[in-house]
């Protein structure tokens, strides 16, 4: 499939990928729920979306970043006007884990120069070749010989 004909609309990553995507020609929205461990490269860049979740809740720049984790996305389209919402998770001052979304952020997907931009275009090319691609995690492979 060319992927000018998919619209990437949602994804979770985790110890297995969902995604959710529209194909173009068909008309037809689709889910894939994939087992395969992501590669490490779609991984990284959902985790690039890190600063931009805690941004959404921080007011003092003196708080933790890093007790926040993305782990996907949903973008909306809505009268013309893109929105990105991005799920993860943070980690409280009681060592809890509670999981929480971004808000709709408003973003200029023809600013190609735009960090956020820059983020959703990498995490889309990175779903795309795990879904249609078979870009999968690398195995490690040890070619030790016996002794």
């Amino acid at each position: 499939m060319n992927k000018d004909d998919v619209t990437i609309k949602h994804c979770k990553v985790s110890d297995k990928v969902e995604v959710s995507y529209h194909v173009i020609s068909a008309d037809r929205d689709y889910k894939l729920e994939d087992g395969d461990q992501p590669h490490p490269d779609l991984v990284e860049a959902i985790k690039a979306f890190q600063n931009d979740l805690a941004f959404a809740f921080l007011h003092d720049d003196n708080e933790k970043i890093e007790a926040f984790k993305a782990s996907g996305f949903t973008i909306t389209e809505n009268m013309g006007v893109t929105h990105i919402v991005i799920t993860g998770s943070v980690k409280t001052v009681h060592d809890r884990t509670v999981g929480l979304s971004s808000g709709k952020i408003p973003v200029d997907v023809e600013d190609k120069k735009d960090p956020l931009t820059k983020k959703i275009d990498k995490a889309i090319e990175e779903l795309y070749q795990f879904t249609f691609k078979g870009k999968k995690s690398q195995q490690e492979i040890d070619f030790d010989e016996e002794k």
